[in-house]
């Protein structure tokens, strides 16, 4: 089964980390510049899997989950960002698989490979999780989120 995975944030070389990350673990994955061109993308990709920073210019990776939840109820999502515990809250209250305070692309990847076993795997528990960058310990404020 090929899953679809989109990878949005502002900042091209993020995403093109990321696109070739999956791309070397056997995935298809789609890059956009930013929330409109994330809107765009989406009239021609049914994602699978959103990968999305945080802070998207004007609008942010939150926005983004419920534009791609609106239009694909199944698609599940990572958001990467700060270390903040409100900001953790509102994703795992939009039903985010996981939260992510690292943009590296190993870490970001093991978790939609992850993610995606468990959406082959018929698995509905979505557990939000918390990662710190490699070589760090997750922040207190999220301990109890991983």
């Amino acid at each position: 089964m090929t899953n679809t995975i989109l990878v949005v944030d502002d900042n091209p070389s993020s995403v093109a980390g990321l696109v070739d990350a999956c791309a070397t673990s056997g995935l298809t994955a789609t890059a956009a510049h930013g929330f409109t061109d994330a809107i765009k993308r989406l009239k021609d990709v049914e994602p699978d899997l959103l990968i999305a920073c945080v802070r998207l210019g004007p609008y942010n990776g939150l926005h983004l989950v419920l534009r791609v939840r609106a239009i694909y109820p199944n698609a599940a999502a990572i958001l990467m960002g700060p270390a903040d515990p409100m900001l953790a809250r509102d994703a795992r209250a939009l039903g985010v698989d996981a939260y992510l305070t690292t943009h590296a692309p190993d870490a970001v990847l093991l978790e939609a490979l992850k993610i995606l076993g468990r959406l082959r795997s018929g698995g509905n528990g979505v557990q939000l999780r918390a990662l710190a960058p490699a070589g760090t310990a997750v922040p207190t404020m999220l301990d109890g989120l991983s």
